[in-house]
């Protein structure tokens, strides 16, 4: 399939809300507000990898700024705030794609880094990122109570 950038339009967030649903789980109606919120928004691009009418994959973008001050350098980061790949495309290289597209995208608008949370728990995704060249940068930390 294609990678595309989606934009706002009644099609496209149609297709984007029927991917939700059917991978995601998605049916809150506050999230196709802010899922609208997003597609109109030039720094949360959304790109994606498509077949015809049958998404494949998505990638949500945050662009992050940074202005230097005292204690911080200059930063202009691409956030992933979320990647997700359909079952029936997993292993098929869909995935390794995107992040590319999405790594490439960095690249090309000067960002210093690509940026993501995965859960300790999905190891899976731990090793597709490292096969990336992603290193971890951070880690967070949970009292459950």
């Amino acid at each position: 399939g294609n990678i595309n950038t989606i934009r706002h339009s009644a099609a496209e967030f149609t297709i984007v809300l029927r991917f939700l649903i059917a991978e995601l789980d998605h049916t809150r109606s506050d999230d196709d507000a802010a899922l609208r919120v997003i597609l109109a928004d030039d720094d949360q691009p959304v790109f994606c990898v498509r077949d015809g009418e049958n998404l494949l994959a998505t990638a949500y973008l945050q662009i992050r700024r940074v202005e230097e001050n005292s204690v911080l350098r200059r930063r202009l980061t691409v956030y992933v705030d979320d990647f997700c790949v359909s079952s029936e495309s997993r292993g098929l290289h869909v995935g390794t794609r995107l992040m590319e597209h999405v790594i490439a995208y960095a690249r090309e608008i000067g960002a210093d880094n690509v940026l993501l949370n995965v859960y300790e728990f999905n190891t899976a995704a731990i090793r597709f990122y490292e096969s990336l060249g992603m290193t971890t940068e951070s880690r967070h930390m949970e009292l459950a109570l």
